[in-house]
């Protein structure tokens, strides 16, 4: 029964990595190559900022998936694996294989952006996917709505923090597929053969 179990979780973040794989986001991002914030000034000290990034709808899209990876309940989330992984009839390779990714995941977001935001001072890429994500697209979290809020009001600052945002997304994203189709397949495979 408890394999049948893992067997579910391990299928369904496999499905969400294939969603996150036919979104429209990674379409946009196969078409135009890049994602990137420009800024341009003029000599009389105008300056512009020009965004290079998957429209709301395709963000939003790309979200509902995620959002089952990287949140504490989904029992498919990175937390739940890493908690059911290392219980499971399955080489110690491939239980280090994916809590390395998942540490390394851990690190990369709670790095330091280039952004410092008044009274909080530098900000981390956890802060900003956690602020914009229920600050603003799946809640109105009192706890993240205010900061939401405030950088959005700051000129120019407010594109370059969407394009991290972007840049983050994207890269959960990436690490979750080929996780998917490595070391959580490889997993699966062998969870399959050991019952």
């Amino acid at each position: 029964m408890k394999n049948k179990t893992a067997i579910e979780a391990l299928e369904l973040f496999i499905e969400q990595a294939d969603r996150l794989g036919k979104s429209s986001f990674y379409k946009y991002l196969e078409k135009q190559g890049r994602v990137a914030v420009i800024l341009e000034a003029t000599k009389g000290g105008k300056a512009s900022v020009t965004s290079f990034f998957p429209d709301e709808d395709s963000i939003n899209g790309f979200l509902m998936p995620l959002r089952l990876l990287i949140q504490k309940r989904d029992r498919c989330s990175y937390r739940a694996l890493s908690k059911l992984i290392p219980t499971l009839p399955i080489s110690d390779e491939l239980k280090q294989s994916f809590m390395k990714n998942r540490d390394d995941l851990n690190s990369y977001l709670d790095g330091n952006t280039m952004f410092s935001v008044d009274n909080e001072g530098v900000l981390t890429r956890r802060r900003i996917l956690w602020v914009i994500l229920y600050g603003k697209i799946a809640h109105a979290d009192p706890d993240y709505r205010p900061a939401y809020n405030h950088w959005m009001k700051i000129p120019i600052i407010s594109q370059f923090i969407m394009g991290e945002f972007v840049n983050i997304i994207l890269s959960i994203g990436d690490l979750t597929r080929l996780l998917a189709e490595n070391t959580i397949k490889e997993i699966l495979d062998e969870l399959k053969n050991s019952q």
